[in-house]
């Protein structure tokens, strides 16, 4: 059996079930290419009344050992028991 020859499979679609032609390509004009300005830097709020800042709260602390000892623990006791059914 001899590999099919590229584009030999078109000549047997029907025109029904062959694809659309390409879209032409639309022309790009300078405002599609060119970016438009960086918006200006404002400078940060002024603080409120009581002369506190406006900052937001602190972010909540990380639970990573909570969960670190967590796995731990129910490590050991699936090794203690592996080791009680031995």
């Amino acid at each position: 059996m001899s590999p099919i020859q590229p584009a030999s499979l078109i000549q047997v679609v029907t025109p029904d079930y062959l694809p659309p032609a390409e879209a032409p390509y639309p022309t790009l004009t300078a405002s599609d290419v060119i970016e438009p300005p960086l918006p200006s830097v404002e400078s940060a709020p002024a603080p409120g009344p009581t002369g506190r800042s406006t900052v937001g709260a602190p972010p909540p602390p990380n639970r990573q050992p909570k969960i670190a000892a967590g796995f731990f623990l129910s490590s050991l006791a699936m090794l203690i028991a592996t080791l009680f059914l031995l």
